[in-house]
């Protein structure tokens, strides 16, 4: 393979420069910024159909100008190959070979075996495995067509599998048997790009050894060699392909990555985009629901919640205004029992604790004289009120009702995001929620059975610390205002 000849128009920062080569070593000289890497690029093009340096296409036109061409002469196995490509704004790229257009850009890949050697090589040792894969996928698909289309395929079954699952999450909906179409193809592709793999660092690595040892011998005067080596690792030599997609079900590069670290714990569906057990039963009714009624019952719901009940008055620096309330879900979120107790358990002893802490900061401050606190972090906060120094509240209760909002780590267990010792007003949103859950929606009917917990005690239970603390006779009625807001 030799490249006689190349000429660019339009391209980056030349105008029409042409360049005729010697079979032998060619060096381009020049000061900087005169054009020297982007004639390197151009030829990178020919072979790739895409820059090295920048993959944005229309960003290789010259400025001010509408369009670029590059045309290449390569000599291979003594005949002559004429290689055009060239870009214009608003329109597709044109490759064509000694005058025939491409149908498929990736027809072309291979024919002109080129790689660029530059200082970013080093990232191959310093950077992740991705890019080595990569690396290792582009040696190949430019000697072997049949694995570059295996990894096109592979990678065009990954993304429509990937929408797929998306589309089952957002539609509440899963369908095995379409699913196992994409892992039966993903499976034959995949297999065949782990086999190839393999078989490239078998062949790869004794001539990486003999260019390193080579390397070594011309460069190094020490007595003791060094020694480099490198394996393939991969999840499927301890499992098959068909089985790591079970347990994995969303994947986004070849069949060797290891399954990426889930940052989030999904409510309804498991790992392996099934749903949870005690989310079964809403499943299949939603499942069973058409769309359009799903999507009248979500109106029907919005048009429950009416101003007089739903909105909430929100207050800023630039007065008082309307906030349109809560976005409704008809999917209900579903607590088991062994999860609330817990939580309903844990959030007793916070709202305890925190009645403690406000107890000792406007009281003895033992926190603060033990340093188990700052007390510069106490006497700085814009919330602490100097007023309230030793001012023993009834019952010594600070807080009386409080509210927290509640988060999952990636396993499911339930943290605390913000405590919040006000006006719990998010209380009525919940019950009026319920209500409009019951009465509207009623795609689930389970809400009167047995198991399902009443959020009405909870309107009910707020009557009690309410009337213990209090100090008025009337305490009744004060109560009732207070749980009807």
């Amino acid at each position: 393979m030799f490249l006689e000849s190349i000429s660019l128009i339009n391209f980056k920062n030349f105008s029409d420069k042409s360049f005729s080569f010697d079979e032998r070593i060619n060096c381009l000289v020049g000061n900087n910024g005169v054009g020297k890497t982007n004639v390197l690029d151009a030829i990178y093009y020919l072979s790739h159909t895409k820059g090295y340096f920048n993959a944005v296409a229309s960003q290789n036109i010259k400025h001010e100008q509408d369009f670029f061409v590059l045309d290449g002469i390569f000599k291979k196995d003594d005949r002559p190959e004429h290689i055009h490509c060239s870009l214009k704004k608003g329109y597709k790229k044109v490759v064509k070979r000694n005058g025939k257009e491409y149908e498929k850009l990736s027809d072309h890949f291979g024919l002109i075996p080129l790689v660029i050697i530059s200082p970013s090589d080093t990232n191959l040792i310093s950077e992740g495995s991705e890019l080595r894969r990569k690396f290792m996928d582009m040696i190949i698909s430019m000697n072997d067509r049949a694995y570059f289309h295996d990894l096109i395929h592979y990678n065009k079954t990954i993304s429509q599998r990937n929408s797929l699952l998306k589309y089952f999450a957002s539609n509440f909906t899963f369908d095995s048997d379409n699913l196992e179409i994409y892992d039966e193809q993903l499976t034959v592709f995949g297999e065949r790009i782990f086999e190839k793999r393999k078989s490239f660092i078998k062949e790869f690595t004794p001539i990486f050894n003999k260019r390193y040892s080579h390397i070594i011998e011309k460069s190094s005067t020490a007595s003791v060699k060094e020694e480099v080596t490198f394996s393939y690792k991969t999840q499927l030599e301890q499992s098959d392909f068909r089985t790591l997609l079970r347990q994995h079900p969303f994947h986004a590069s070849g069949p060797t990555r290891p399954p990426p670290k889930v940052a989030s714990y999904h409510e309804f569906y498991r790992d392996d985009a099934s749903p949870r057990d005690h989310y079964a039963p809403v499943w299949e009714q939603f499942r069973r629901t058409e769309q359009n009624t799903l999507d009248a019952k979500s109106r029907e719901a919005c048009r429950a919640l009416t101003p007089e009940n739903a909105f909430r008055r929100r207050h800023s620096r630039r007065g008082v205004g309307t906030d349109p309330g809560i976005l409704f879900d008809i999917l209900p979120r579903i607590l088991t029992a062994s999860e609330w107790r817990s939580v309903e358990t844990g959030l007793a002893q916070r709202i305890r604790a925190l009645n403690l802490f406000l107890r000792d900061i406007y009281g003895r401050q033992d926190i603060l004289k033990d340093g188990v606190v700052p007390s510069d972090l106490i006497y700085n906060a814009p919330d602490f009120r100097c007023e309230v120094m030793d001012i023993s509240p009834p019952r010594g209760v600070y807080t009386h009702i409080g509210s927290a909002d509640l988060i999952r780590d990636q396993e499911g267990r339930f943290m605390v995001l913000k405590d919040n010792l006000r006006a719990p007003s998010g209380v009525s949103c919940m019950i009026e929620n319920r209500m409009v859950d019951i009465k509207q929606v009623r795609i689930v009917d389970v809400w009167n059975l047995p198991l399902i917990s009443k959020v009405l005690k909870q309107q009910i239970g707020m009557h009690y610390p309410m009337r213990d603390i209090s100090l008025i006779e009337d305490y009744c009625r004060l109560s009732y205002l207070l749980i009807m807001y």
